[in-house]
Formats: structure tokens, C-alpha cells, sequence
């Protein structure tokens, strides 16, 4: 049967004349410990190092809860495991989870399939939110209302590349910001000098201010579909309905 129960070490006190709370695993009369992020100075312990601090030892309490709950999971393979390997379950299942990680994996799983243009438009929006949060890694509880707002705005800044006008529009939509996205990154090669633009990029609000300034000008309308296979060419959902032509 494994126990849970915090532990302050008096040897363990820092500089700052705190102590840094263990949570101690006994399990087959062996112990482990894990760090917790919570610090008590010496006024907030007994004699015998209990903790006095009640809003300490209520978090605590929900930690320790939490982590049977998850000793309860395991029902009869408890038996199996060591003291570090129940120390090891803990720690994974503490473990964050990486929004732009899981992007990045969807990413991957997208040119295993061999979706390299649906791979590159959401590799240019992790490229984006990686600038947004200045960081590599961003845990998905970090992604909520208010930080989506924030990002929007962020978007609308006019030194972004999309440019305030573009996103200020009410009714473009995040696949349109997508596109607008990739069609930047792609046309910035200076290998491509044709671009074919489908009925839904023409939709696409500040499209032919983009590709203006990337030197593009409208060399022809209704183009047919084969034209997406000249060399040096750029296309992206290409149909019966393509419309019109850019060369650079």
C-alpha cells in the first residue's frame, strides 16, 4: 500500500530562510520524494517541521488527493511498481502539455500523409503564435479566451506582416488568414514567378495588395487548370473556377 504525506527536511533550509516542501512516496517500506513549488519560512512550522500554514496545507492537501486518485488508477498493477516508478507515474502525469508540440506533430503527421500545403499553412501559424509568446513551448492551459484576444490584437499590430487592414475585417476567416499567410511565405522564393489564384483566394481580403508588393501584376483571367503544372509555378485548391493569373 502506498502513502502520500508532506515533509520539510531542516537540512534542507535555503538563503532566503525558507524550506522547500517534499511530498514523500512510501511504498514497500522504501521512500522517494518530489519537489513541490511550495516554500515555507520557519514561523509557518512546528517543532517537529509540520506545517501550521492552513492555505499551504490545503493546496497540499489537493495535490496529495490528486495523486491518490491516481494510485487508485492503477488498482492491482500498484503492486508491481517500485517506489521510483510510482515517483516517475506521478511526474508524467504532473507533465504539461505542450500546445505547440502537438502542433508540431500534426504538422509532421500531415507530410507523412502527404499533405505538404495543409503541413505548410499550419506550420506558418505555429510560426506565428511561437512569435506571439516568445517561446518554443507553450502549455494548452495557456490557450484561452483571453489570450486568443490578445493574439488577435497582436496580429492587427501594424508592423505585422499581415497588416492592420487585413485582419481589422470583420468577416475574414481563419482559413483566410491561413492563406494570405502561406501565399506571403511561398511567394517570398524568388523561384516562383507565377501564381494561380482560385475563386477562394480571390476572396481573400488584401490578396492583390500582397502579391503587388511581392511584384506581381494579373496577367490573365479565367486560366484553365493545367497551367498549375508550368515549372516555377504556385497554386493552392485549384479548380474549374480558377480565375485569374499573377507574374512576377
Amino acid at each position: 500500500m502506498a502513502t502520500l504525506s508532506p515533509k520539510v527536511f531542516k537540512h534542507h533550509k535555503r538563503s532566503d530562510e525558507t524550506y522547500n516542501v517534499k511530498i514523500c512516496i512510501s511504498h514497500k517500506s522504501e521512500r522517494a520524494y518530489l519537489d513541490t513549488e511550495h516554500y515555507v519560512s520557519e514561523k509557518k512550522l512546528s517543532k517537529s517541521l509540520e506545517i501550521k500554514d492552513l492555505f499551504i496545507s490545503k493546496l497540499l492537501n489537493e495535490t496529495l488527493d490528486d495523486y491518490r486518485e491516481e494510485f487508485s488508477k492503477l488498482g492491482k498493477k500498484l503492486a508491481l511498481y517500485t517506489v521510483n516508478d510510482l515517483k516517475d507515474h506521478l511526474l508524467k502525469s504532473d507533465e504539461a502539455i505542450d500546445f505547440l508540440k502537438f502542433c508540431q506533430l500534426h504538422i509532421d503527421q500531415l507530410k507523412v500523409n502527404g499533405q505538404t500545403r495543409s503541413a505548410s499553412s499550419y506550420n506558418t501559424v505555429k510560426n506565428s503564435l511561437e512569435d506571439f509568446f516568445k517561446r518554443k513551448a507553450v502549455p494548452v492551459e495557456e490557450i484561452t479566451v483571453r489570450t486568443l484576444y490578445a493574439y488577435e490584437r497582436y496580429l492587427s499590430q501594424p508592423n505585422y506582416p499581415l497588416k492592420q487592414a487585413f485582419y481589422q475585417n470583420r468577416h475574414v476567416k481563419t482559413h483566410q488568414i491561413r492563406r494570405l499567410m502561406e501565399i506571403k511565405e511561398k511567394l517570398s522564393s524568388v523561384n516562383i514567378n507565377l501564381f494561380v489564384a482560385s475563386k477562394a483566394d480571390v476572396e481573400v481580403p488584401d490578396l492583390r495588395k500582397t502579391l503587388s508588393a511581392l511584384g506581381f501584376k494579373i496577367i490573365r483571367q479565367s486560366v484553365p487548370s493545367w497551367v498549375v503544372s508550368v515549372k516555377n509555378c504556385f497554386s493552392y485548391g485549384v479548380t474549374d473556377d480558377t480565375l485569374l493569373l499573377y507574374q512576377r
